[in-house]
């Protein structure tokens, strides 16, 4: 009987060692596997093996910790949606409105090692930094202007300079859809993209 059990753990910490070990990347993926905490490589698409509590797969920190249980530390290389902003940011206007925004930013991880290791919390960053061209532009705007308008307005014209700085971090901003903007009296003024 004790020769039995014995076998039946040997056989379970081998199958969880097996599965430890087995890596499945589908054709829009990429991991990173580290090595005792380093990198070591980048695998495509197909069926790998990694060194059970050795190596490990590093993917793109994110605040929800969730979501890395979700996609187990791979990257996305598909063009993915990002809420934006993600937080209750208020937008400020040159005559002094108030102005909350909701949006979506669309993106493409176009290199892995560094959406991984050039920058900590990526996506946060991406929506800090459209926020804050978002924010600076309309700063720069005439006190006269309608801000609603404006915003939709610069929304359009920002992915050039977001790109210049994310493109640096291997992440790619296709496109900034502002989906809706509360003004400070409370309306909602929705648009349609």
């Amino acid at each position: 009987m004790v020769q039995f059990t014995t076998f039946i753990f040997a056989i379970l910490c081998f199958i969880v060692v097996f599965l430890k070990s087995l890596v499945i990347i589908d054709k829009d993926e990429q991991a990173v596997v580290e090595r005792f905490g380093k990198f070591s490589r980048i695998l495509e698409k197909g069926t790998h093996f990694i060194i059970p509590f050795i190596e490990t797969l590093r993917g793109i920190e994110r605040t929800c910790s969730f979501n890395s249980l979700i996609n187990k530390n791979k990257v996305k290389l598909s063009t993915q949606k990002l809420k934006f902003p993600n937080d209750d940011r208020i937008f400020f206007a040159p005559n002094h409105e108030q102005l909350k925004v909701k949006g979506e930013i669309y993106y493409t991880i176009t290199d892995t090692y560094k959406a991984v290791y050039k920058i900590d919390y990526i996506l946060d960053s991406v929506n800090q930094l459209v926020a804050s061209v978002i924010q600076k532009r309309l700063i720069e705007k005439d006190k006269n202007i309608n801000p609603v308008g404006e915003i939709k307005e610069i929304s359009d014209g920002i992915l050039e300079i977001c790109n210049e700085y994310s493109n640096n971090w291997g992440i790619n901003i296709n496109e900034i859809q502002i989906n809706q903007i509360i003004d400070d009296k409370g309306i909602r003024h929705n648009f349609e993209n």
